[in-house]
């Protein structure tokens, strides 16, 4: 029950008392007589109190306060480590905040939730930050009506997807709910910190990674530092930076040129100013995904088709793709010796220099209904594509009226013995897809498999696609010659959305051997993990093997600190790490077989408090919510 409400039921109660007691000891000759009237009367006003405060609760709009009680707003609650009880925020927040939400709010009934109950580390704070995701689940949970209105005490900081605001913001915009935000007041502490202000997460080998850094100071004297960029071992960069006396932000570029694929954790680290109020935010941290600069496709057509035609401008609208294509209309091995070479109009196909030189160079080679019988007749040329499948290749075959059947070509490409069994999925000819199926192109790219596309064929439908695993490479047969047509199927009625989803489609076909470690490591990441923290996820290698070893290993010691042998019968397998020191480790996989590369994932586990590494409020982000969503900002009281 709101404070006002509870009042004015007090005062009512103690006015009918008072007038009660009156009405007993007060002397007069009609006393005894009237007695019975004066109660009823009494009774009635009493009743018709009550009855106004009850219709005036009803009409009181209930009000959701959703409190933010991560570890940075400690500092702006001014609460010590053991206040955070796990009861309702109303019950451990400071009164006068409680007071300045209900004087702000009057006419509203108001129900506190910890956003983050639950999660609480050791010192009673949860060591992570997740707002937007906390604030997902209660937009899926409640299910409030549109019109709804909710008060989140936040200083907007969020230390898994600070770049998800925009999408939150959408998110509430379209289900009608009213977000009013209650911000700290800024209130600069005395020393100096950096907040690193791109949002890139992938760079490209033997391409320059430059990164935008702020740092922020409140010194009483002119300083100077550094600002070191690290990858957990050796320094990539430093910069020397001059931080001026008072209040300033001083913005800094630190580039960087990595050479070899992978998975890596940058480090930014500030040294030490004189005084620092909080040096937990002299770190950063950025994980970053190394890749080759763009994907190599070497595109080769039997003839010109609506379907060599359409995929081709498909192909050539992605920008992450260089396509070399090729139509094969001059056989080489067929022209006749006896015609000049002049009189021909038509060049010959490159092919000793495509199919023994320059295949090594590229990621994938599609062959779209295509005779390569003739060509693989010859020993040379089927050696060189099963030493490219086996090093990693990719082959994706179309079917046509110059393709054989795809046994042919298993019994071209493929050595025999290889035991290696088929994956067989079918088109979904309706394309009904629900909207989380949607995904975009990087999203689809870190699935594990083509679900939101296609589907596993049953022996009552013939197959779209079968994949068959060849070593490290693993060769692609679509059976379907019009996928050109797949954009507008029969009775569709929205031709855009079926663009889409035959984008998407060949993305995935395209990118998924690129990005290994997303379809093995499920669950896990690369940012630090702090040391309260459950490390978990899945494991789903791409591998015939029904065992697979997993090892989580000390660089620095050259030591393996847990090894265990996962069963794959059920195609992955869940794993929960036991408790790590702090330190760098790397999580390896390994089938110890001849399909899969072992694949690694570096895993970093820290002792600090991740979510004070940036304790300013995200004004900013904010705004936006409020502003997006028709809420009021409201900024508290210091």
């Amino acid at each position: 029950m709101p404070a006002n409400f509870q009042a004015l039921y007090g005062l009512a109660l103690l006015a009918s008392l008072g007038y009660l007691t009156l009405l007993f000891w007060k002397r007069h000759p009609f006393r005894k007589t009237s007695l019975f009237l004066r109660i009823g009367l009494l009774l009635l006003l009493f009743t018709l109190a009550q009855v106004t405060i009850t219709q005036q609760l009803r009409n009181a709009r209930p009000l959701h306060v959703l409190v933010d009680s991560s570890a940075s707003m400690a500092k702006w609650f001014g609460l010590p480590e053991d206040a955070h009880t796990g009861n309702s925020p109303d019950e451990w927040l400071p009164t006068a905040l409680v007071s300045t939400i209900e004087q702000k709010f009057p006419d509203h009934d108001l129900h506190f939730l910890d956003l983050f109950a639950g999660t609480a580390g050791p010192a009673g704070w949860p060591s992570q930050s997740p707002l937007i995701a906390a604030l997902q689940r209660f937009h899926d949970d409640a299910r409030l009506p549109a019109g709804s209105e909710v008060l989140l005490v936040s200083d907007g900081l969020d230390t898994e997807q600070p770049q998800a605001w925009e999408a939150l913001a959408q998110q509430w915009q379209n289900s009608k709910l009213v977000i009013h935000t209650l911000v700290p007041p800024i209130r600069p502490q005395p020393g100096a910190g950096l907040r690193i202000d791109t949002a890139l997460r992938v760079a490209f080998v033997n391409q320059p990674l430059t990164m935008q850094v702020t740092v922020h100071a409140s010194l009483p004297e002119r300083q100077h530092t550094d600002v070191v960029l690290m990858d957990g071992r050796s320094v990539l960069a430093r910069k020397s930076v001059e931080l001026p006396a008072g209040d300033s932000k001083t913005p800094l570029e630190l580039a960087w040129m990595p050479v070899l694929r992978s998975e890596t954790l940058l480090t930014l680290k500030l040294l030490p100013v004189v005084p620092d109020s909080n040096p937990h935010d002299n770190l950063a941290y950025l994980p970053i995904t190394v890749r080759t600069p763009k994907l190599k496709v070497l595109h080769i057509a039997g003839r010109p088709s609506w379907d060599v035609l359409h995929l081709r401008r498909q192909l050539k609208s992605l920008p992450e793709l260089d396509l070399i294509a090729f139509f094969i209309l001059r056989n080489p091995f067929e022209d006749s010796q006896n015609i000049p070479e002049a009189e021909l109009a038509l060049i010959q196909f490159p092919v000793r220099e495509l199919f023994l030189r320059e295949l090594f160079k590229f990621d994938t080679v599609l062959f779209h209904n295509f005779d390569i019988q003739t060509y693989l007749r010859n020993l040379e040329f089927r050696k060189s594509f099963q030493r490219y499948l086996a090093e990693g290749g990719r082959i994706i075959v179309i079917g046509g009226e110059d393709a054989k059947q795809f046994e042919d070509y298993q019994k071209l490409f493929l050595t025999e013995g290889t035991g290696l069994g088929s994956i067989g999925f079918q088109h979904q000819p309706q394309w009904r897809f629900r909207e989380q199926d949607l995904l975009s192109p990087v999203q689809l790219q870190q699935q594990a498999g083509f679900q939101t596309l296609l589907a596993k064929s049953s022996a009552a439908l013939p197959p779209l696609l079968i994949r068959t695993p060849y070593r490290y490479g693993r060769v692609d047969w679509i059976l379907e010659s019009a996928s050109w047509q797949w954009r507008r199927p029969p009775n569709s009625g929205n031709r855009l959305s079926h663009n889409l989803h035959f984008s998407l489609l060949w993305q995935a076909l395209l990118q998924q051997p690129r990005h290994a470690r997303q379809r093995i490591f499920q669950g896990f990441r690369t940012r630090p993990y702090h040391v309260s923290e459950p490390i978990h996820g899945v494991i789903q290698p791409p591998t015939q093997a029904t065992r697979v070893w997993l090892e989580v290993l000390d660089p620095q010691l050259d030591a393996t600190v847990h090894e265990e042998a996962l069963d794959l019968s059920g195609q992955n397998a869940y794993i929960q790490l036991p408790a790590l020191l702090p330190g760098r480790y790397t999580l390896r996989v390994s089938c110890r077989c001849t399909d899969m590369r072992d694949a690694t994932l570096p895993l970093t586990v820290v002792d600090e408090w991740l979510e004070q590494h940036d304790v300013a409020p995200n004004l900013p982000a904010l705004h936006q919510l409020a502003e997006r969503t028709g809420g009021k900002i409201r900024t508290a009281l210091p």
